[in-house]
């Protein structure tokens, strides 16, 4: 992704996109009804887990909301995904379109805790762990460009990265250099 003053640039080739579409595949597989899918589960998470009462109220108040949200966030990523500009709202849509295929193939590989990724071997690493890892990259690289985007608004919002750039120095194998935000 590359920054520009009219929006967030794509530096996507045909197999970036496929990849990366995979994340609507997901996240519109997922039956909200189906109790024994852990998905379904995670997207649709309790509120107040040890109040039943005050969970289906926070649900009948909120669910239509939450889904009508979800539905044109996931039009506006597949609208947009074969375009090689994004604006910021498209660009925050595709974020939570990807966050919700991470949270869906992370509960389907049973995954519950940050660091998963640290002992990953990509040489031996199921299709499903590494496309989990690559749509990580692909939302860290929007959240990077949005994040540029406001220090530009806001110089006092700028901080340092050097944490984020001690992370991604430390994994070189892990990382997808395609998807790198570039000023």
């Amino acid at each position: 992704f590359i920054r520009r003053p009219e929006g967030i640039e794509v530096l996507f080739g045909e197999q970036e996109r496929r990849v990366v579409a995979l994340a609507l595949q997901l996240v519109e597989g997922v039956d909200a009804t189906d109790t024994d899918d852990p998905a379904a589960a995670r997207l649709n998470y309790r509120a107040h887990p040890d109040e039943p009462e005050a969970d289906e109220r926070f649900r009948r108040l909120t669910a239509q909301l939450l889904d009508d949200a979800r539905a044109e966030d996931r039009r506006r990523f597949a609208d947009t995904l074969r375009q090689d500009r994004l604006d910021i709202e498209e660009a925050e849509a595709w974020i939570r379109v990807i966050g919700e295929a991470r949270l869906v193939l992370a509960s389907r590989l049973g995954i519950t805790e940050d660091g998963w990724e640290d002992g990953m071997d990509p040489a031996t690493a199921s299709p499903q762990m590494l496309l989990l890892h690559v749509l990580g990259q692909v939302q860290d690289g929007l959240v990077q460009a949005l994040l540029r985007v406001v220090a530009d608004a806001y110089p006092a919002a700028r901080a340092d990265d050097e944490e984020v750039q001690r992370r991604r120095a430390s994994r070189p194998d892990l990382q997808v250099h395609v998807l790198a935000v570039r000023d």
